[in-house]
């Protein structure tokens, strides 16, 4: 890959917003119901557009946002963070998953 200045090192192009988008064109593209896939961004819908600093900083807010998606004890969970260190992604994913509804809820 080239840079625009020309070089050849790879930059990394990968970022939650690109995930998000990708969620969203699952309905339309595989004909899923809009709640298989869902994309849950750091500073919500508005940072899709937006720059919200320091929101993927926060941990507890990933945790509440993980909370509110209605995530069940089947689904799967993927989480991008670029850094590998983002403490909105790695708390919701390292949070005790007894809230997680079961299939039956």
């Amino acid at each position: 890959m080239e840079r625009v200045d020309g070089s050849s090192t790879p930059e990394p192009v990968l970022r939650a917003g690109l995930g998000v988008l990708d969620a969203s064109e699952c309905p339309p593209t595989f004909n899923v119901d809009p709640g298989l896939v869902v994309g849950l961004i750091a500073g919500g819908d508005h940072a899709l557009r937006h720059s919200i600093e320091g929101a993927e900083d926060d941990p507890e807010q990933g945790v509440q946002d993980l909370k509110d998606s209605g995530l069940k004890a089947a689904d799967a969970l993927v989480g991008i963070a670029a850094s590998g260190r983002t403490p909105y992604v790695l708390e919701a994913w390292r949070t005790p998953t007894s809230w997680v509804r079961s299939p039956s809820a």
